[in-house]
């Protein structure tokens, strides 16, 4: 019995001595209505530099400020992307979408994703156009400011987050 007991006494130890890897899955909103604005939850209050990043990278779009979201971009994964590169990727289904109409700054969905053996944070907003809700998907680097961004795309919003 005491050999069972030490076992799990060092199992415990040898896990809180590492970087526990817990699965994150959080959103703003109920199980039926997800484009809900509230508050960030004790679980994820943590990424709120994220959901500012991603709120001002957004708000760059809608004034056409593309130099602006630009500077969102981290360098360490958009190297060799210009100003106008990323404009032309922003813009290029502007004629079938319309004009973004409106998005809740404190409506998120945040999970963790693996690429490549590393960690990053998802951050999914909700953006509604004047033909089309998308889903704007932010990546940022894993324990990183959460202020600039691995990644981002944007597809037509076709179920709950």
């Amino acid at each position: 019995m005491k050999i069972k007991s030490l076992f799990l006494a060092l199992a415990v130890v040898a896990l809180v001595g590492c970087e526990i890897s817990v699965n994150l899955n959080a959103r703003s909103g109920s199980n039926s209505n997800d484009y809900v604005g509230e508050p960030l939850s004790d679980r994820v209050v943590d990424y709120s530099n994220a959901l500012d990043t991603a709120n001002l990278f957004l708000d760059s779009i809608i004034s056409k400020k593309y130099s602006n979201a630009y500077e969102f971009l981290d360098e360490n994964y958009f190297n060799g992307i210009s100003k106008e590169d990323l404009q032309n990727l922003l813009t290029k289904d502007d004629q079938v979408l319309g004009d973004i109409k409106e998005y809740l700054k404190d409506q998120w969905a945040f999970k963790n994703a693996t690429y490549d053996r590393k960690k990053y944070l998802q951050l999914t907003k909700i953006v509604k156009y004047e033909v089309y809700t998308m889903n704007y998907i932010f990546t940022f680097p894993y324990a990183s400011d959460y202020k600039k961004l691995a990644g981002f795309t944007f597809k037509e919003k076709t179920e709950l987050l």
